[in-house]
């Protein structure tokens, strides 16, 4: 706006009109004109200035608007990490349990199984004599022991595999609705 002010300021001046010819040759009117420019000049040179100033408080501003953006974004980071941490330290606090009741359990199973074992009918004790006796139907403890071992590792792994497709299909299902909703069946 300045720049069209400073081309209209510096045009050469009009011829005087037939009613400015009577001021006796003193000029009064291009004195004031020109002091009205110079009037006009300073005001839009201030505006100019305020615009500017403006301008540069706005820049400012979304500079610390985005400072504190960061901040906050940082904050909440912060505070998921810590809450990480946490589940982190509590998680090995069950890990550490776990690994005693496995042990336990480890220790005890060879015991148990060796117990069960003589607590069946295979194997008889003759108390005349002092001596042991293993039955002729001693298959039949494998013959049922594998078949069931199998059987409940066979309907855990079922039952896992089941639920990591039911996920599947629960997601299957999910997105074939928002395809549907897309294009608008």
């Amino acid at each position: 706006m300045i720049e069209y002010h400073n081309r209209f300021a510096d045009r050469p001046a009009a011829p005087p009109a037939a009613e400015d010819v009577g001021d006796g040759g003193t000029g009064s009117r291009s004195i004031r004109t020109t002091h009205q420019q110079q009037q006009a000049h300073n005001r839009l040179r201030c505006f100019q200035e305020a615009i500017q100033a403006l301008r540069l408080r706005s820049v400012a501003n979304k500079d610390r608007l985005h400072n504190e953006i960061q901040y906050s974004f940082n904050l909440v980071t912060q505070n998921i990490s810590n809450k990480s941490n946490d589940i982190h330290q509590a998680v090995q606090s069950d890990s550490s349990v776990m690994k005693t009741v496995a042990l336990a359990t480890a220790a005890f199973i060879p015991m148990t199984f060796v117990a069960t074992l003589f607590g069946t009918q295979f194997f008889l004790y003759r108390v005349d004599d002092g001596s042991w006796n293993m039955s002729d139907k001693f298959w039949i403890f494998f013959a049922t022991g594998i078949p069931f071992t199998s059987l409940v590792g066979f309907l855990s792994y079922s039952y896992h595999r089941r639920e990591a497709f039911g996920r599947g299909l629960l997601c299957l299902r999910e997105g074939f609705k928002l395809w549907i909703l897309h294009n608008d069946y």
